[in-house]
């Protein structure tokens, strides 16, 4: 266990420093292109206050939701992406476990739509730190009351949810893609459920690589599969039927 959690502490330190050193703030960026280039870039509409928040959240949920997506469907990118699933033990330190590729890349897209938008920066660190705590719910060890937890699902991502996300099974892994909000699953129909009694059996992370070293963590984009959907007949869906 230490191991494990020290492992992913460290990704996660790295990741810090990377974004500190990589990623200026995007009104500084956008100030310093339009004075350079003497171009206006697109400014995000100015709404009323009451307004801009929930669109805003919107606007950031729905490209993190295809961003992820993406991370499971190109080939290169669910190999940057797969160390967060190579995790066979889920817990709060899950949700910290990034390969430093892949945060960059993941960063870099977010940081790039905030420049070009010209995204309110109190959204956007609001929607961020929002999104940061209920990613450590939904990888945490913690169930909530069945009736809470069909409450919520309706609207935002539950543990139960998310959980299944990182099953072994490549049907499972490829379905609730939600960082924030549940209903782009159900939109775009990836969302999938299986009976609350079967979750203590769902197995979590990579059937190749279970709970890598440090050291393999950083080289696993070299090691694991290029794809999430390659399938394996040892695993069974009899959790769909209950049994």
């Amino acid at each position: 266990m230490l191991p494990r959690w020290l492992g992913n502490l460290a990704v996660y330190l790295t990741n810090g420093a990377l974004i500190a050193w990589l990623f200026p703030a995007p009104s500084d960026v956008s100030a310093r292109m339009e004075a350079t280039l003497g171009l206006g870039l697109v400014q995000w509409p100015h709404l009323l206050s009451v307004a801009n928040f929930p669109i805003g959240f919107l606007f950031l949920d729905f490209g993190r939701y295809w961003l992820h997506r993406l991370f499971h469907l190109v080939p290169w990118l669910w190999r940057l992406h797969s160390l967060h699933h190579a995790d066979s033990d889920l817990d709060v330190s899950t949700s910290f476990r990034h390969h430093p590729v892949e945060f960059v890349v993941g960063s870099g897209l977010f940081w790039l739509a905030l420049v070009i938008t010209g995204f309110p920066t109190d959204i956007a660190t609001a929607y961020l730190v929002c999104a940061s705590v209920l990613s450590c719910l939904q990888h945490g060890n913690v169930a909530l009351p069945a009736s809470l937890e069909l409450v919520l699902r309706r609207v935002v991502v539950t543990p139960d949810m998310h959980r299944l996300h990182h099953s072994v099974v490549p049907d499972e892994s490829n379905s609730n893609f939600g960082f924030l909000f549940s209903f782009w699953d159900r939109v775009f129909a990836t969302d999938r459920r299986v009976p609350r009694t079967a979750h203590d059996s769902i197995q979590f992370g990579l059937r190749d690589f279970r709970n890598p070293s440090f050291q393999q963590m950083l080289l696993l984009p070299l090691l694991v599969r290029s794809t999430s959907s390659s399938s394996s007949a040892e695993f069974t869906q009899t959790r769909f039927l209950g049994r």
